[in-house]
């Protein structure tokens, strides 16, 4: 466990999303929370996407049946929320009988 945990910022495009998608300051702020406590002690949770800075993602609960994805990159000292994004599933609905 590190000696000291990271600051969490919410960059701006992040702030939009997250109101955009649910509705509210308060709505967005409780859906964050936890993946906030977590990326606070370990960014390292979610997975890495590449890039340069490295860009990272981390599942969300879903809205309204449809997966959320929070992208975030960090360093030593900060954890930046990049975005909020809803992630449409690869494959196709089934097909009818």
């Amino acid at each position: 466990m590190p000696e000291r945990f990271r600051e969490v910022v919410r960059e701006i495009t992040f702030e939009q999303e997250a109101r955009f998608l649910l509705g509210g300051d308060r709505e967005a702020d409780a859906f964050v929370e936890g993946a906030e406590f977590i990326l606070a002690r370990d960014p390292e949770a979610g997975f890495l996407i590449g890039g340069d800075p490295p860009l990272w993602f981390m599942p969300m609960a879903p809205i309204e049946e449809q997966q959320v994805s929070l992208f975030y990159t960090f360093d030593e000292r900060t954890v930046f929320l990049m975005g909020l994004r809803l992630i449409y599933p690869p494959m196709p609905p089934p097909m009818a009988p």
